[in-house]
């Protein structure tokens, strides 16, 4: 069973430093992370989160819905997913995207 305290603020509402110092200790617990709404994640929070998760191999899902990625970000994390071995699960995006965007093929995580 994953560990969701931290998923749900404790007083972090500010950024994700201690998910990222989580997953960068490849925390055995840490199986399954949401990053909620109402915690920072921009192009800068999402570049050291690919960091992280190069390495990472515990984390199995993901899941960065309700935020504005820009199409940088979302090129990142992408390139990340390259190295990343344990993630099978990922969701990201939010009604900004609308229909532009095109279909991200999933088949490596699967």
């Amino acid at each position: 069973m994953s560990d969701t305290s931290a998923l749900w603020g404790r007083g972090a509402a500010s950024g994700i430093d201690d998910l990222l110092k989580r997953l960068n200790e490849s925390d055995p617990k840490l199986q399954s992370l949401t990053i909620l709404k109402f915690r920072r994640l921009n192009d800068a929070d999402v570049e050291a989160l690919a960091k992280a998760l190069r390495s990472n191999s515990i984390l199995f899902e993901l899941n960065l819905c309700s935020h504005p990625l820009s199409v940088e970000a979302a090129a990142v994390l992408g390139t990340s997913l390259q190295h990343n071995s344990g993630l099978k699960r990922i969701s990201i995006g939010n009604s900004s995207w609308g229909d532009q965007v095109r279909p991200i093929s999933t088949h490596r995580l699967a």
